[in-house]
Protein backbone atom coordinates (compact mmCIF):
# COMPACT_ATOMS: atom_id res chain seq x y z
CA UNK A 1 0.00 0.00 0.00
CA UNK A 2 0.54 3.81 -0.43
CA UNK A 3 0.21 6.94 1.48
CA UNK A 4 -0.50 10.23 0.08
CA UNK A 5 -0.60 13.35 2.17
CA UNK A 6 -0.27 12.57 5.56
CA UNK A 7 -3.37 10.16 6.09
CA UNK A 8 -4.69 8.69 2.86
CA UNK A 9 -3.74 5.22 2.49
CA UNK A 10 -4.30 3.39 -0.95
CA UNK A 11 -3.02 1.26 -3.76
CA UNK A 12 -1.85 2.02 -7.03
CA UNK A 13 -3.42 0.38 -10.02
CA UNK A 14 -1.69 0.60 -13.63
CA UNK A 15 -3.42 -0.27 -16.77
CA UNK A 16 -2.02 -0.34 -19.91
CA UNK A 17 -3.64 1.63 -23.27
CA UNK A 18 -5.84 -1.05 -23.88
CA UNK A 19 -7.42 -1.25 -20.52
CA UNK A 20 -5.94 -3.97 -18.95
CA UNK A 21 -4.75 -3.61 -15.35
CA UNK A 22 -0.82 -5.47 -13.98
CA UNK A 23 -1.72 -5.20 -10.19
CA UNK A 24 -5.44 -4.99 -9.69
CA UNK A 25 -5.62 -8.46 -7.60
CA UNK A 26 -3.70 -6.59 -4.87
CA UNK A 27 -5.61 -3.50 -4.76
CA UNK A 28 -9.04 -5.80 -4.35
CA UNK A 29 -7.25 -8.02 -1.47
CA UNK A 30 -6.42 -4.51 0.12
CA UNK A 31 -9.73 -3.00 -0.32
CA UNK A 32 -11.81 -6.08 0.89
CA UNK A 33 -9.62 -6.58 3.60
CA UNK A 34 -9.89 -2.72 5.03
CA UNK A 35 -13.31 -2.22 4.17
CA UNK A 36 -13.45 1.01 3.92
CA UNK A 37 -16.69 3.19 3.91
CA UNK A 38 -15.14 5.80 1.14
CA UNK A 39 -12.81 4.96 -2.31
CA UNK A 40 -11.85 7.71 -4.15
CA UNK A 41 -10.55 6.98 -7.68
CA UNK A 42 -8.30 9.28 -8.78
CA UNK A 43 -7.08 9.97 -12.26
CA UNK A 44 -4.12 11.69 -14.18
CA UNK A 45 -4.39 13.87 -17.21
CA UNK A 46 -1.48 13.84 -19.72
CA UNK A 47 1.65 12.90 -17.72
CA UNK A 48 4.61 11.37 -19.22
CA UNK A 49 5.68 9.22 -16.49
CA UNK A 50 4.46 8.03 -13.24
CA UNK A 51 6.18 10.34 -10.82
CA UNK A 52 4.37 13.59 -12.57
CA UNK A 53 1.07 11.50 -11.20
CA UNK A 54 1.94 10.28 -7.91
CA UNK A 55 3.16 14.20 -6.93
CA UNK A 56 -0.31 14.98 -8.20
CA UNK A 57 -2.18 12.65 -6.10
CA UNK A 58 0.49 13.67 -3.40
CA UNK A 59 -0.43 17.03 -3.56
CA UNK A 60 -3.90 16.78 -3.97
CA UNK A 61 -4.41 14.90 -1.03
CA UNK A 62 -1.68 17.02 1.18
CA UNK A 63 -4.53 20.17 0.27
CA UNK A 64 -7.54 17.47 1.35
CA UNK A 65 -5.29 17.32 4.71
CA UNK A 66 -5.35 20.76 5.65
CA UNK A 67 -9.33 21.13 5.25
CA UNK A 68 -10.37 17.56 6.67
CA UNK A 69 -11.25 19.39 9.99
CA UNK A 70 -14.18 20.66 8.24
CA UNK A 71 -15.72 17.83 7.82
CA UNK A 72 -15.42 15.99 11.48
CA UNK A 73 -18.38 13.18 10.03
CA UNK A 74 -15.95 11.77 7.82
CA UNK A 75 -13.14 9.85 9.57
CA UNK A 76 -9.34 9.69 6.82
CA UNK A 77 -9.27 5.89 8.35
CA UNK A 78 -12.44 5.18 7.03
CA UNK A 79 -11.09 5.83 3.34
CA UNK A 80 -8.86 4.36 1.06
CA UNK A 81 -7.40 4.92 -2.52
CA UNK A 82 -7.18 4.30 -5.59
CA UNK A 83 -4.35 5.85 -7.86
CA UNK A 84 -5.03 5.32 -11.82
CA UNK A 85 -1.92 4.92 -13.40
CA UNK A 86 -1.96 5.09 -17.50
CA UNK A 87 0.11 5.88 -20.34
CA UNK A 88 -1.27 9.22 -21.42
CA UNK A 89 1.68 10.73 -22.66
CA UNK A 90 2.61 14.24 -23.14
CA UNK A 91 0.60 17.07 -24.52
CA UNK A 92 2.81 20.22 -24.72
CA UNK A 93 0.99 22.20 -22.64
CA UNK A 94 3.79 25.05 -22.78
CA UNK A 95 3.90 25.10 -26.03
CA UNK A 96 0.01 25.28 -26.60
CA UNK A 97 0.56 28.56 -23.81
CA UNK A 98 3.41 29.83 -26.15
CA UNK A 99 1.31 29.98 -29.20
CA UNK A 100 -2.17 31.15 -27.47
CA UNK A 101 -3.83 34.07 -28.10
CA UNK A 102 -4.28 36.57 -25.13
CA UNK A 103 -7.61 34.76 -22.76
CA UNK A 104 -10.23 37.21 -21.50
CA UNK A 105 -8.53 38.16 -17.75
CA UNK A 106 -5.00 37.42 -18.56
CA UNK A 107 -2.11 39.93 -19.30
CA UNK A 108 -2.09 41.06 -23.14
CA UNK A 109 -0.88 38.90 -25.60
CA UNK A 110 2.44 37.95 -26.25
CA UNK A 111 3.81 35.62 -29.04
CA UNK A 112 5.63 34.38 -26.48
CA UNK A 113 8.50 31.56 -26.25
CA UNK A 114 6.86 29.68 -29.49
CA UNK A 115 7.47 32.92 -31.76
CA UNK A 116 10.83 33.84 -30.24
CA UNK A 117 12.71 30.26 -30.84
CA UNK A 118 15.14 30.22 -32.70
CA UNK A 119 13.99 28.32 -35.80
CA UNK A 120 16.19 25.34 -35.10
CA UNK A 121 14.52 24.92 -31.70
CA UNK A 122 10.99 25.33 -32.96
CA UNK A 123 11.52 22.58 -35.71
CA UNK A 124 12.93 21.08 -32.26
CA UNK A 125 10.03 21.05 -30.41
CA UNK A 126 7.96 20.70 -33.42
CA UNK A 127 9.76 17.23 -34.01
CA UNK A 128 9.36 16.24 -30.22
CA UNK A 129 5.49 16.36 -30.39
CA UNK A 130 5.47 14.22 -33.48
CA UNK A 131 7.66 11.57 -31.67
CA UNK A 132 5.17 11.54 -28.85
CA UNK A 133 2.33 11.23 -31.61
CA UNK A 134 4.95 8.10 -32.84
CA UNK A 135 4.81 6.22 -29.50
CA UNK A 136 0.96 6.63 -29.27
CA UNK A 137 0.11 5.69 -32.61
CA UNK A 138 2.33 2.41 -32.21
CA UNK A 139 1.99 0.89 -35.63
CA UNK A 140 4.62 0.91 -38.62
CA UNK A 141 2.27 3.01 -41.09
CA UNK A 142 2.00 5.33 -39.05
CA UNK A 143 5.71 5.37 -38.53
CA UNK A 144 6.05 6.24 -41.63
CA UNK A 145 3.77 8.70 -42.34
CA UNK A 146 4.58 11.06 -38.97
CA UNK A 147 8.35 10.55 -40.44
CA UNK A 148 7.97 12.16 -43.52
CA UNK A 149 5.71 14.74 -41.77
CA UNK A 150 9.22 15.60 -39.47
CA UNK A 151 10.73 15.42 -42.62
CA UNK A 152 8.58 18.24 -43.96
CA UNK A 153 9.48 20.68 -40.87
CA UNK A 154 12.44 22.58 -42.06
CA UNK A 155 10.60 23.77 -45.37
CA UNK A 156 7.28 24.53 -43.72
CA UNK A 157 7.89 28.34 -43.46
CA UNK A 158 8.87 28.17 -47.39
CA UNK A 159 6.68 25.74 -49.12
CA UNK A 160 3.46 25.26 -49.56
CA UNK A 161 3.62 21.43 -50.96
CA UNK A 162 5.45 20.68 -47.77
CA UNK A 163 2.48 22.13 -45.76
CA UNK A 164 0.29 19.72 -47.55
CA UNK A 165 2.49 16.91 -47.25
CA UNK A 166 2.40 17.84 -43.31
CA UNK A 167 -0.90 18.03 -42.96
CA UNK A 168 -1.91 14.70 -44.99
CA UNK A 169 0.66 12.61 -43.23
CA UNK A 170 -0.97 13.89 -39.45
CA UNK A 171 -4.40 12.57 -41.04
CA UNK A 172 -3.28 9.57 -42.62
CA UNK A 173 -1.66 8.52 -39.53
CA UNK A 174 -4.54 8.47 -37.32
CA UNK A 175 -7.48 7.85 -39.67
CA UNK A 176 -9.77 5.77 -37.14
CA UNK A 177 -13.33 7.31 -36.58
CA UNK A 178 -13.12 8.27 -32.33
CA UNK A 179 -15.18 5.63 -30.42
CA UNK A 180 -16.74 8.09 -27.84
CA UNK A 181 -17.47 11.69 -29.75
CA UNK A 182 -15.87 14.92 -28.66
CA UNK A 183 -17.89 17.85 -30.82
CA UNK A 184 -15.55 19.69 -32.35
CA UNK A 185 -12.47 18.28 -32.28
CA UNK A 186 -13.77 15.42 -34.30
CA UNK A 187 -15.42 17.04 -36.88
CA UNK A 188 -12.04 19.25 -37.19
CA UNK A 189 -10.33 16.69 -37.24
CA UNK A 190 -12.28 14.68 -39.75
CA UNK A 191 -11.98 17.66 -42.45
CA UNK A 192 -8.04 17.14 -42.90
CA UNK A 193 -8.95 14.33 -44.59
CA UNK A 194 -10.57 16.66 -47.50
CA UNK A 195 -8.65 20.11 -47.05
CA UNK A 196 -5.40 21.10 -48.82
CA UNK A 197 -2.90 21.06 -45.80
CA UNK A 198 -1.80 24.94 -46.27
CA UNK A 199 -5.19 25.87 -45.94
CA UNK A 200 -5.76 24.11 -43.12
CA UNK A 201 -2.32 25.27 -41.68
CA UNK A 202 -3.86 29.06 -43.00
CA UNK A 203 -7.28 28.72 -41.01
CA UNK A 204 -5.60 27.90 -37.40
CA UNK A 205 -3.03 30.47 -38.46
CA UNK A 206 -6.12 32.89 -38.77
CA UNK A 207 -7.47 31.39 -35.18
CA UNK A 208 -4.42 31.83 -33.36
CA UNK A 209 -3.42 35.48 -34.42
CA UNK A 210 -6.52 36.80 -33.38
CA UNK A 211 -7.08 37.97 -29.89
CA UNK A 212 -9.74 36.66 -27.90
CA UNK A 213 -12.70 38.86 -25.86
CA UNK A 214 -15.60 37.60 -24.20
CA UNK A 215 -18.93 37.39 -25.35
CA UNK A 216 -21.60 38.64 -23.31
CA UNK A 217 -19.68 37.63 -20.41
CA UNK A 218 -19.61 34.34 -21.56
CA UNK A 219 -16.54 32.41 -22.06
CA UNK A 220 -17.13 29.13 -24.87
CA UNK A 221 -14.19 27.13 -25.77
CA UNK A 222 -11.25 29.17 -24.67
CA UNK A 223 -12.13 31.64 -27.82
CA UNK A 224 -15.72 33.07 -27.57
CA UNK A 225 -15.33 35.91 -30.21
CA UNK A 226 -11.80 36.23 -32.24
CA UNK A 227 -11.05 39.82 -33.46
CA UNK A 228 -8.17 42.16 -34.25
CA UNK A 229 -4.99 40.82 -35.96
CA UNK A 230 -1.55 40.45 -33.76
CA UNK A 231 1.75 41.52 -34.96
CA UNK A 232 2.65 39.07 -38.12
CA UNK A 233 5.55 37.05 -39.25
CA UNK A 234 4.18 34.81 -41.93
CA UNK A 235 6.88 32.08 -41.86
CA UNK A 236 6.29 32.02 -37.74
CA UNK A 237 2.98 31.74 -38.20
CA UNK A 238 2.99 28.28 -40.49
CA UNK A 239 4.87 26.91 -37.89
CA UNK A 240 2.69 27.67 -35.31
CA UNK A 241 0.14 26.41 -36.82
CA UNK A 242 1.77 23.29 -37.41
CA UNK A 243 2.67 22.96 -33.58
CA UNK A 244 -1.09 23.58 -32.92
CA UNK A 245 -2.42 21.07 -35.36
CA UNK A 246 0.03 18.35 -33.74
CA UNK A 247 -1.20 19.24 -29.62
CA UNK A 248 -4.59 19.00 -31.52
CA UNK A 249 -3.77 15.91 -32.97
CA UNK A 250 -2.45 14.91 -29.37
CA UNK A 251 -5.66 15.71 -27.79
CA UNK A 252 -7.49 13.59 -29.81
CA UNK A 253 -5.79 10.18 -29.80
CA UNK A 254 -5.25 10.51 -26.10
CA UNK A 255 -8.82 11.35 -25.35
CA UNK A 256 -9.64 7.98 -27.24
CA UNK A 257 -7.46 6.33 -25.04
CA UNK A 258 -8.86 8.09 -21.86
CA UNK A 259 -12.53 6.63 -22.60
CA UNK A 260 -11.20 3.20 -23.27
CA UNK A 261 -9.18 3.23 -20.23
CA UNK A 262 -12.02 4.14 -18.18
CA UNK A 263 -14.97 2.61 -19.78
CA UNK A 264 -12.70 -0.80 -19.90
CA UNK A 265 -10.43 -1.40 -16.72
CA UNK A 266 -10.68 1.29 -14.62
CA UNK A 267 -14.75 0.68 -15.10
CA UNK A 268 -14.41 -3.01 -14.44
CA UNK A 269 -11.66 -2.72 -10.83
CA UNK A 270 -15.15 -0.34 -9.67
CA UNK A 271 -18.01 -2.88 -10.48
CA UNK A 272 -15.31 -5.69 -8.40
CA UNK A 273 -14.49 -3.32 -5.67
CA UNK A 274 -18.72 -2.67 -5.30
CA UNK A 275 -19.34 -6.16 -5.39
CA UNK A 276 -16.46 -7.04 -2.89
CA UNK A 277 -17.25 -4.15 -0.18
CA UNK A 278 -20.90 -4.16 -0.44
CA UNK A 279 -22.33 -0.12 0.66
CA UNK A 280 -18.66 1.70 -0.15
CA UNK A 281 -18.97 4.91 -1.58
CA UNK A 282 -16.77 5.35 -4.16
CA UNK A 283 -15.96 9.04 -5.23
CA UNK A 284 -14.14 9.39 -8.44
CA UNK A 285 -11.98 12.72 -9.12
CA UNK A 286 -9.99 13.28 -12.84
CA UNK A 287 -7.67 15.81 -14.11
CA UNK A 288 -7.60 17.28 -17.65
CA UNK A 289 -8.01 13.77 -19.67
CA UNK A 290 -8.56 11.81 -16.01
CA UNK A 291 -12.05 13.72 -15.89
CA UNK A 292 -12.72 11.91 -19.68
CA UNK A 293 -11.28 8.39 -17.66
CA UNK A 294 -13.32 9.09 -14.95
CA UNK A 295 -16.59 9.80 -17.08
CA UNK A 296 -16.25 6.97 -19.10
CA UNK A 297 -15.74 4.50 -15.94
CA UNK A 298 -18.46 6.04 -14.58
CA UNK A 299 -20.93 5.60 -17.45
CA UNK A 300 -19.89 1.92 -18.31
CA UNK A 301 -21.96 1.21 -14.94
CA UNK A 302 -25.04 0.16 -15.20
CA UNK A 303 -26.48 2.86 -12.57
CA UNK A 304 -29.97 3.20 -11.09
CA UNK A 305 -29.44 0.89 -7.86
CA UNK A 306 -26.64 0.68 -5.07
CA UNK A 307 -23.85 -1.33 -6.48
CA UNK A 308 -23.82 -0.01 -9.63
CA UNK A 309 -23.14 3.50 -9.31
CA UNK A 310 -20.59 5.86 -7.79
CA UNK A 311 -21.41 8.49 -4.87
CA UNK A 312 -19.92 11.48 -6.57
CA UNK A 313 -17.27 12.83 -9.14
CA UNK A 314 -15.18 15.59 -9.54
CA UNK A 315 -14.05 17.05 -12.52
CA UNK A 316 -10.73 19.40 -12.48
CA UNK A 317 -10.15 20.72 -15.74
CA UNK A 318 -11.67 17.71 -17.89
CA UNK A 319 -10.52 17.81 -21.02
CA UNK A 320 -13.57 16.85 -22.70
CA UNK A 321 -16.39 18.39 -24.90
CA UNK A 322 -18.57 20.96 -22.82
CA UNK A 323 -21.74 19.08 -24.07
CA UNK A 324 -20.52 16.20 -23.10
CA UNK A 325 -23.64 15.75 -20.32
CA UNK A 326 -25.66 17.86 -22.34
CA UNK A 327 -29.34 16.95 -23.87
CA UNK A 328 -30.24 17.94 -27.65
CA UNK A 329 -27.00 19.76 -27.51
CA UNK A 330 -27.64 19.28 -31.62
CA UNK A 331 -31.32 18.70 -32.43
CA UNK A 332 -32.18 15.08 -31.07
CA UNK A 333 -28.35 14.52 -30.03
CA UNK A 334 -27.37 13.95 -26.70
CA UNK A 335 -23.79 13.99 -25.02
CA UNK A 336 -21.53 11.08 -25.36
CA UNK A 337 -21.66 11.15 -21.12
CA UNK A 338 -25.51 11.79 -21.10
CA UNK A 339 -26.69 8.75 -19.40
CA UNK A 340 -24.22 9.41 -16.33
CA UNK A 341 -26.82 11.66 -15.40
CA UNK A 342 -30.42 10.09 -16.90
CA UNK A 343 -29.53 6.20 -15.70
CA UNK A 344 -28.14 7.54 -12.31
CA UNK A 345 -24.78 6.17 -12.09
CA UNK A 346 -23.74 8.94 -10.38
CA UNK A 347 -25.92 9.62 -6.72
CA UNK A 348 -24.93 12.91 -5.38
CA UNK A 349 -23.23 15.85 -6.80
CA UNK A 350 -20.96 16.53 -9.96
CA UNK A 351 -18.51 18.93 -9.46
CA UNK A 352 -17.22 20.41 -12.61
CA UNK A 353 -13.81 22.85 -12.64
CA UNK A 354 -13.44 25.50 -15.32
CA UNK A 355 -11.45 28.82 -15.42
CA UNK A 356 -10.34 30.97 -18.21
CA UNK A 357 -6.91 30.25 -17.63
CA UNK A 358 -6.96 27.07 -19.14
CA UNK A 359 -5.44 27.51 -22.46
CA UNK A 360 -4.45 23.45 -23.05
CA UNK A 361 -8.78 22.67 -22.82
CA UNK A 362 -9.75 26.48 -24.26
CA UNK A 363 -7.71 26.61 -27.71
CA UNK A 364 -7.95 22.93 -28.65
CA UNK A 365 -11.80 23.28 -29.85
CA UNK A 366 -12.04 26.93 -31.71
CA UNK A 367 -8.62 25.70 -33.86
CA UNK A 368 -10.38 21.94 -34.23
CA UNK A 369 -14.17 24.08 -35.07
CA UNK A 370 -12.24 26.01 -37.33
CA UNK A 371 -10.86 23.46 -39.25
CA UNK A 372 -14.82 21.83 -39.73
CA UNK A 373 -16.15 25.18 -40.68
CA UNK A 374 -18.32 25.20 -37.43
CA UNK A 375 -17.56 28.93 -36.53
CA UNK A 376 -18.37 32.36 -38.63
CA UNK A 377 -15.97 33.97 -41.17
CA UNK A 378 -16.88 37.07 -39.37
CA UNK A 379 -16.92 37.22 -35.90
CA UNK A 380 -15.47 33.41 -35.11
CA UNK A 381 -18.43 33.14 -32.60
CA UNK A 382 -17.64 29.63 -31.37
CA UNK A 383 -20.07 27.07 -30.09
CA UNK A 384 -17.46 24.13 -29.37
CA UNK A 385 -15.25 24.55 -25.85
CA UNK A 386 -14.56 22.32 -23.66
CA UNK A 387 -15.80 21.56 -20.21
CA UNK A 388 -12.18 22.92 -18.29
CA UNK A 389 -12.74 26.50 -19.94
CA UNK A 390 -16.38 26.61 -19.46
CA UNK A 391 -18.09 23.81 -18.01
CA UNK A 392 -20.81 21.58 -18.93
CA UNK A 393 -23.12 23.57 -21.19
CA UNK A 394 -26.54 22.82 -22.68
CA UNK A 395 -27.28 19.91 -19.23
CA UNK A 396 -30.19 21.52 -17.33
CA UNK A 397 -29.11 19.54 -14.75
CA UNK A 398 -26.23 21.91 -13.82
CA UNK A 399 -25.69 24.88 -11.72
CA UNK A 400 -23.36 28.02 -12.79
CA UNK A 401 -21.27 28.91 -9.35
CA UNK A 402 -17.83 29.90 -8.01
CA UNK A 403 -14.91 28.26 -6.81
CA UNK A 404 -15.24 29.44 -3.23
CA UNK A 405 -13.11 29.74 0.06
CA UNK A 406 -12.42 27.12 2.15
CA UNK A 407 -15.16 27.21 4.81
CA UNK A 408 -17.45 29.22 2.74
CA UNK A 409 -20.85 28.00 2.26
CA UNK A 410 -22.32 26.54 -0.55
CA UNK A 411 -26.13 27.01 -1.72
CA UNK A 412 -27.32 23.34 -1.89
CA UNK A 413 -28.32 21.86 -5.45
CA UNK A 414 -32.29 23.19 -5.97
CA UNK A 415 -34.57 19.93 -6.83
CA UNK A 416 -33.74 18.56 -10.20
CA UNK A 417 -29.90 19.84 -10.29
CA UNK A 418 -26.71 17.38 -9.91
CA UNK A 419 -24.12 19.01 -11.57
CA UNK A 420 -21.99 22.32 -9.96
CA UNK A 421 -20.21 24.50 -12.55
CA UNK A 422 -17.65 25.83 -10.67
CA UNK A 423 -16.06 29.05 -12.07
CA UNK A 424 -12.57 29.22 -10.73
CA UNK A 425 -10.84 32.29 -12.87
CA UNK A 426 -9.94 33.71 -9.58
CA UNK A 427 -8.30 30.81 -8.28
CA UNK A 428 -6.85 28.05 -10.88
CA UNK A 429 -4.41 29.79 -13.23
CA UNK A 430 -3.69 26.97 -15.82
CA UNK A 431 -4.81 23.78 -16.53
CA UNK A 432 -2.70 21.51 -14.10
CA UNK A 433 -3.41 24.09 -11.49
CA UNK A 434 -5.49 21.91 -9.74
CA UNK A 435 -4.54 21.30 -5.98
CA UNK A 436 -5.50 24.12 -4.19
CA UNK A 437 -7.11 23.97 -0.59
CA UNK A 438 -10.52 25.90 -2.13
CA UNK A 439 -10.74 22.59 -4.64
CA UNK A 440 -9.83 19.82 -1.78
CA UNK A 441 -12.69 21.74 0.20
CA UNK A 442 -15.57 21.23 -2.32
CA UNK A 443 -14.63 17.24 -3.19
CA UNK A 444 -15.12 16.95 0.92
CA UNK A 445 -18.08 19.02 0.93
CA UNK A 446 -19.81 16.68 -1.81
CA UNK A 447 -18.41 13.36 -0.11
CA UNK A 448 -19.93 14.95 3.21
CA UNK A 449 -23.20 14.85 1.33
CA UNK A 450 -23.50 11.68 -0.59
Amino acid sequence: MITYGKTMQGDKVHYDASGVPSDEAAFLTDVATQKPKHLFVISHGWNNDESEADTLYDNFFKAMDSVWAQFPAIDPTTCFTLGVIWPSKMFDENAFAAIAPSLPGTAPAIRGTAAAMQPDAFDAQLTAQLTVLKQIANNPTADQLLDHAINQITLLGVSQSAQDDFVAALAGAFPAPPQESDPGVDGGLAHLTTMQGHIALATISRTLNARAVPAQGAFLGGAAQLGGALGFNPIQAVKDAALALANVTTYWTIKERAGLIGRTGVAQTIAKTLVDVPGIKVHLIGHSFGGRLVTAAANALTGGSPGHQVATMSLLQAAYSHFGLATNYQPNVDGVFRSVITSKKVTGEIQVTHSVHDVAVGLAYPIASALANQIGQGLFINPWGGMGADGARATPEALDDTLRPVGQAYQPLPTGKMVRNLNGDAIIQNHGDVTHDEIAFTVLRAVSLA
